[in-house]
C-alpha cells in the first residue's frame, strides 16, 4: 500500500486501529514508518525512535 493512503487515513481521522482492522496485512510498525517517511519528506530531518522510560 502507498505511504500516502496510509498518511491520508490517518489525516482523515482513522485511528491505527481502524487502519490495521480494514487492512489486516498490514502491521502497527508499518504505520509507523509511514509516519517517518511523512516527517522526512516533509522537513528533511532524520526520525529517531526514543523509547519511553
Amino acid at each position: 500500500m502507498p505511504v500516502q493512503n496510509i498518511l491520508e487515513m490517518m489525516a482523515s481521522g482513522m485511528s491505527s486501529e481502524e487502519i490495521l482492522d480494514d487492512y489486516p496485512d498490514l502491521e502497527s510498525d508499518d504505520l509507523l514508518a509511514a509516519l517517518e517517511f511523512g516527517a522526512l519528506a516533509a522537513g528533511g530531518h532524520t526520525v529517531v525512535a526514543v523509547s519511553a522510560a
